[in-house]
């Protein structure tokens, strides 16, 4: 058996330097936290910017395709573009002809809500009609159940078609009732939302589409643009 070595062996010689435990200082802590901070600070609003961006993106996406999907619906029925609302109460987001050119199956009551064409940026939508208004600007009551014929807009590069909106129509009227939140002035009122830092999406009869300023909307010198027939 191997003799046990002497105690003298075990001990540290007294001219040999401590062990060395690595570890964080707390400055060096500090300065880590500081840095991460600093990181936080410039990324979180970069990542809120590029999902802003994109949520505009497919909102600009989908009202453009309402045009799109409306001009379809007039080459398919004389130039008839679809009828604000028909005369069974039917609007224009529930018809069957108009939903099958947005590639919509489903039931008409049911539109709104599953047809994601039909949604803005709002976080909390509306359950019962869609993010966008139909503009009957210059249509009566009774005009409604028709609506517009392609040989009626004249200019369809410069008149609202569809619009951000607190209700399924916009009309001139009421362009400047918009409070900041997403909720109507009243039961009787449509009016467009300028809910993208102070302006709206629209979509234009000719379907390109551009953010609108409020200011620019609401200018006694723009109202022929709310009015598709002039």
């Amino acid at each position: 058996m191997k003799p046990a070595a002497p105690a003298s062996f075990l001990r540290r010689s007294p001219s040999s330097p401590p062990p060395r435990i690595s570890a964080f200082t707390l400055i060096e802590l500090l300065t880590v936290i500081a840095i991460i901070g600093i990181l936080a600070a410039i990324l979180i609003p970069t990542v809120s910017k590029v999902r802003k961006s994109a949520r505009l993106g497919k909102a600009t996406s989908n009202i453009r395709q309402l045009q799109v999907g409306n001009i379809l619906l007039a080459t398919e029925n004389r130039g008839q573009y679809v009828a604000p609302m028909l005369a069974n109460g039917t609007w224009w987001y529930q018809q069957t002809s108009y939903n099958r050119c947005l590639n919509f199956q489903g039931a008409k009551d049911d539109a709104a809500r599953l047809n994601p064409v039909y949604r803005s940026t709002v976080a909390d939508p509306p359950a019962g009609w869609p993010d966008f208004g139909y503009n009957r600007t210059g249509l009566s009551e009774a005009e409604l159940a028709t609506g517009y014929n392609q040989s009626r807009i004249l200019n369809p590069s410069r008149r609202i078609a569809f619009m951000d909106a607190l209700f399924t129509l916009i009309r001139i009227e009421d362009k400047d009732l918009y409070a900041g939140v997403e909720k109507r002035k009243n039961g009787l009122s449509f009016e467009p939302a300028y809910r993208h830092d102070g302006k709206a999406l629209v979509a234009f009869w000719d379907a390109h589409v551009r953010l609108v300023p409020r200011a620019e909307a609401i200018a006694t010198e723009n109202a022929d643009m709310w009015y598709p027939s002039r």
